[in-house]
């Protein structure tokens, strides 16, 4: 019980400071995250020009066994 109740508080802390830093630099994490959802969409565009190569009944599994295997 008391090991829970110190992990509670630990989290509780990582929570306020989290907090603390979020209001602090909200600009800084909005342009990050707009970074991130940017590389994201580049890479995500990616795999579906990629993907569009192969036929829809394709053994991917097979593939990726072949692969990493």
């Amino acid at each position: 019980m008391e090991l829970s109740l110190c992990l509670l508080l630990a989290w509780f802390l990582v929570y306020l400071v989290i907090l603390k830093g979020l209001q602090s630099s909200c600009k800084v994490w909005v342009t990050a995250g707009t970074q991130v959802f940017f590389i994201f969409g580049i890479g995500f565009g990616s795999v579906v020009t990629l993907g569009s190569y192969n036929k829809f009944s394709h053994n991917f599994f097979r593939r990726i066994y072949s692969v990493y295997c």
